[in-house]
């Protein structure tokens, strides 16, 4: 029975983790496209960058701006200590990268 339940848990919590890995590198590859692309997008530490499953998990407590469906949630700290809430959305055939800033 032990060795039953042991098997469980590792068939659901395998892809879970695959999951949260892939997700933390959308959110590191969306980083550094901002950065790339947007001037105003501050340095952010990277060791710091939060994949989220929601806005409302976000330091920033604010919904992302713009239309379309949202592929990619993500917090950090900038170097300089601030939060950051940064996402991406699919808007018709292009995806629409952002930003805030927050307290």
């Amino acid at each position: 029975m032990k060795k039953f339940i042991i098997s469980i848990l590792l068939f659901v919590s395998v892809p879970a983790i695959s999951g949260e890995i892939d997700m933390l590198k959308d959110c590191k590859d969306l980083a550094i496209k901002l950065e790339k692309y947007n001037k105003n997008f501050p340095r952010i530490n990277y060791s710091t960058i939060t994949p989220l499953y929601t806005w409302r998990a976000s330091t920033c407590e604010t919904p992302p701006k713009g239309k379309g469906e949202v592929t990619a949630l993500c917090d950090a700290q900038t170097n300089g200590g601030f939060n950051i809430f940064f996402w991406e959305k699919k808007n018709k055939n292009s995806f629409e990268p952002n930003f805030m800033t927050c307290e």
